[in-house]
């Protein structure tokens, strides 16, 4: 009895951390493009650019065939809108990251924000400095640059103007909320196995009252032959 107590108090822990543990599967586009999450976008001009059938990266418009396209104009929605999906769960959103993370730090409570993940969709590139061919300035702006980016002044900026990646507090360990979507291929095994129950139930039923019959039958042709009665019971 003191084992088997063990035994339960262990399986509860583990149970306990995997519902609390935080999954990092879903770090491409291509991860997303092949997990159960529904997509939406931020609905911006920009957004109908980057998602449309102009697409030219593989991966990125077989993401809109599959989970854009077949929603038309619904795919595009408000930023709060799609934040509000985001908390919901099982939502991937894209949006801009200032006005994005603005409403997370506003809506979110803090243990949610150890539930959700940020991917990179599009990589921009880095800005150009376009001046005059011959120009005499051109190693002066260079040089100018190269002194904002390697002297931390650019990142400086950033981190005035732009808003942080809500980051999960330390230490946090509260329980995550499980969908029936998340343990439907649970019930969907449990469901079966009850159906081969049942089945095998019948079987042997069938089976138990055809060798109950079958029995009486042979009992009852003994008696007939030895006694020259024939008694039929139903």
């Amino acid at each position: 009895m003191l084992s088997f107590m063990f035994l339960f108090t262990a399986y509860s822990a583990n149970i306990v951390a995997l519902l609390q543990s935080v999954t990092n599967d879903i770090n491409s586009i291509e991860a997303l493009l092949k997990s159960p999450l529904r997509v939406g976008a931020e609905d911006f001009a920009y957004s109908r650019q980057f998602f449309s059938f102009n697409e030219k990266r593989p991966i990125h418009r077989q993401l809109w065939l599959k989970k854009g396209a077949p929603l038309g104009e619904k795919f595009f929605i408000p930023t709060a809108e799609g934040i509000r999906r985001v908390r919901e769960g099982m939502f991937a959103f894209h949006v801009e990251p200032t006005a994005g993370f603005d409403l997370i730090q506003a809506t979110f409570f803090e243990h949610e924000k150890c539930s959700f993940g940020v991917l990179k969709y599009i990589m921009m590139p880095n800005p150009i400095v376009a001046t005059a061919r011959d120009t005499h300035i051109r190693d002066v702006l260079r040089i100018g640059v190269l002194r904002i980016l390697e002297g931390g002044v650019q990142s400086r900026s950033n981190r005035r103007l732009l808003p942080k990646l809500p980051r999960c507090p330390d230490g946090m360990a509260l329980f995550t909320e499980v969908s029936l979507t998340d343990v439907a291929p649970g019930f969907v095994c449990l469901l079966a196995l009850y159906g081969v129950a049942v089945a095998v139930l019948v079987l042997e039923v069938a089976v138990h009252w055809r060798e109950s019959h079958k029995k009486n039958f042979e009992e009852q042709f003994e008696d007939f032959e030895d006694n020259g009665v024939y008694e039929f019971n139903e």
